[in-house]
C-alpha cells in the first residue's frame, strides 16, 4: 500500500481539483497603481509617501513624486489587500461662484455667464459634488440661453448629467444618468424623442467636472492632457485635449492687476482655445468660440445687471481699439496707443505690435523687394539684424511675404513683419519682443486676427503656401 501511494505522490496536485480541495490563496501580484483625477492610472511600486506627496516608480530610473490632492485612489499591493482613499479624505474639489460679462468679436458686451461648483447634501448625509454653468447671450436668432449641471461623487465620479438649450423657438433638452458601467440618456427636442443606454467606460469624463479638473489640480503643470468626455451638447463621446503649465504676468486686468496668471490651452475643432486663471484656480478671461465669443471675469452685480437687459454699470474696456484698420488681441495685457493706424504693445511680454503703409510702395511692388526694403529700414531704426529670413506665405486668399530676424546678440529681441498688399500700396504688421517672450507673442499675433485691412477681413494665421 505504501509503495502505491508513493507512485501517486507526483500526480497528487493535479487530481486535487478532482477530489474537492482547493488550492492554497495567492497573494494579489501586480504593481501598484495610482487614479489621478483626470481619469490617468499610474502603475508601479510605490516608494513612500508623506502627508502631501506619493512617490512612485513606474519604471527603472523614473521616479514620480504625485500630489496626494491629485490622486482619486491609491492601491498598493501588499501581502494580504489593497487600501484606496478614504471616504473622509480631504475634499478634492474647492467651491466656486464666478460671474462674467460676455463679449463678441467687436468687444460689445452680448451676455452673461455664471460658473458654480459646490457640495450637495444627498438623502442619507453623504455629499456629493454640483457643478452648474448658466449662459445668456444674443445670438442670430436671438437670445440664447444655455443651462448645463453635473453631478459627481465625492471621488469625482460621474453620476449625473443635464443640458438644456433655448433659442428663439427651438428648446432641446438632454439628460444622463450613469448606471454602473453604461450611461442612459434621454433628449428631447424639436426633431423627436431619444432614449439610447451607452457604454461608460472607466475614467470618462463630463466637460464641466473636466474643465473644472484642470483648472484646480493640474493648471501648474507643464504637460498636455487628454481625456475621453461625454458631452450632453453634442450628444457624443469625444477625446479633449489641454495644454497645462504656461504662465503669464504680472497681467494687468481691464479693472485691476491680475499678478500671474496660468495659461490652459483647450484644443476644439482643430484650434485651441485661451483659459487664463488665477493662482487660486479661478477662471478670469475664456475663449468660448474663438474671437466670436470671450467671457470676462465681472461682480455678481453685473452679471445680474446684464441677464436683466440693463447695460453694465461700469463702461467695459473694450478688448478692440483703433480706427481703420482694426486690430483684435486676444489678450487683455495689450494696451493700444494713440498716434499710430495700429500700435500696441503688452507689457507683461515686453512686446509691441505696429501697423504701418510702405511709403513709396504701390501695388505692383513685389512682396520680397518691399520686405528686404522693410529690413533695411527696420535696422536703421532698431539695429543690426542678423538670422534674417524672407518666405512667402498665403494671408486669407492673398499672397503675403514674412520677414524674420534677431536684433542684438543671442537671447536679445526677435523681429517678424508680414508685409501684405493695401488699398494704395504695401502694408506691413511689425511684431518686437525679447526672445523669452517670443512664442508666446507670435501666438498672439496670429490670433488677433482677423485683421481688417483695407481689403477685408483675414483670418488668424498667416500659412505656407501649398
Amino acid at each position: 500500500m505504501r509503495r502505491i501511494w508513493r507512485g501517486f505522490l507526483p500526480f497528487l496536485p493535479a487530481l486535487l481539483p478532482f477530489l474537492g480541495a482547493q488550492e492554497p490563496a495567492r497573494p494579489p501580484g501586480g504593481p501598484d497603481r495610482i487614479r489621478l483625477v483626470t481619469g490617468e492610472e499610474l502603475r508601479g511600486t510605490i516608494l513612500g509617501e508623506t502627508d502631501k506627496i506619493v512617490r512612485i516608480r513606474i519604471r527603472k530610473g523614473m521616479v514620480l513624486g504625485i500630489e496626494k490632492n491629485r490622486a482619486l485612489e491609491i492601491i498598493r499591493t501588499t501581502e494580504g489587500a489593497k487600501t484606496g482613499s478614504s471616504p473622509s479624505a480631504p475634499r478634492l474639489l474647492e467651491p466656486r461662484d464666478l460671474h462674467f460679462l460676455v463679449l463678441d468679436r467687436s468687444g460689445k458686451v452680448v451676455g452673461c455667464r455664471r460658473m458654480l461648483v459646490k457640495e450637495e447634501t444627498r438623502p442619507d448625509g453623504s455629499f456629493q459634488w454640483l457643478l452648474e454653468e448658466k449662459w445668456y447671450f444674443t445670438g442670430p436668432k436671438g437670445p440664447v440661453k444655455v443651462f448645463r449641471s453635473e453631478r459627481v461623487s465625492p471621488l469625482l465620479v460621474p453620476l449625473e448629467c443635464f443640458y438644456r438649450e433655448v433659442w428663439g423657438k427651438e428648446d432641446r433638452v438632454v439628460r444622463g444618468e450613469v448606471k454602473g458601467e453604461e450611461l442612459k440618456i434621454q433628449s428631447l427636442s424639436p426633431s423627436g424623442r431619444r432614449e439610447a443606454v451607452l457604454p461608460f467606460l472607466r475614467g470618462t469624463r463630463f466637460p464641466l467636472l473636466m474643465d473644472e479638473v484642470v483648472r484646480q489640480k493640474e493648471r501648474t503643470l507643464r504637460r498636455e492632457i487628454t481625456a475621453t468626455v461625454y458631452d450632453p451638447m453634442e450628444d457624443c463621446f469625444r477625446r479633449d485635449t489641454y495644454v497645462t503649465g504656461a504662465r503669464r504676468g504680472p497681467v494687468k486686468g481691464p479693472w485691476g492687476k491680475w499678478g500671474t496668471v496660468f495659461v490652459v490651452r483647450r484644443k476644439k475643432d482643430g484650434r485651441f482655445l485661451d483659459e487664463w486663471i488665477d493662482s487660486r484656480g479661478r477662471t478670469l478671461y475664456m475663449e468660448v468660440n474663438g474671437l466670436d465669443l470671450v467671457a470676462l471675469a465681472c461682480s455678481a452685480q453685473e452679471e445680474r445687471r446684464v441677464e436683466a437687459g440693463l447695460p453694465p454699470a461700469r463702461p467695459v474696456p473694450p478688448l478692440v481699439q483703433g480706427e481703420h484698420p482694426t486690430l483684435r488681441l486676444p489678450d487683455p495685457g495689450w494696451a493700444f496707443l494713440d498716434g499710430r493706424r495700429a500700435y500696441a504693445r503688452c507689457a507683461d511680454l515686453e512686446a509691441s505690435l505696429e501697423g504701418m503703409a510702405l511709403a513709396g510702395m504701390g501695388p505692383e511692388t513685389p512682396l520680397e523687394e518691399g520686405a528686404r526694403i522693410l529690413a533695411r529700414n527696420l535696422e536703421l531704426k532698431l539695429g543690426p539684424l542678423s538670422e534674417i529670413t524672407f518666405r512667402r506665405v498665403r494671408l486669407g486668399w492673398m499672397g503675403a511675404c514674412a520677414l524674420e530676424g534677431r536684433v542684438g546678440p543671442k537671447g536679445g529681441r526677435r523681429v517678424r513683419a508680414l508685409v501684405f498688399p493695401g488699398e494704395g500700396g504695401l502694408e506691413a504688421l511689425i511684431l518686437q519682443a525679447p526672445a523669452r517672450t517670443w512664442k508666446t507673442a507670435v501666438e498672439c499675433m496670429d490670433k488677433a486676427a482677423p485683421f481688417s485691412l483695407p481689403l477685408g477681413k483675414r483670418p488668424p494665421a498667416a500659412t505656407p503656401p501649398e
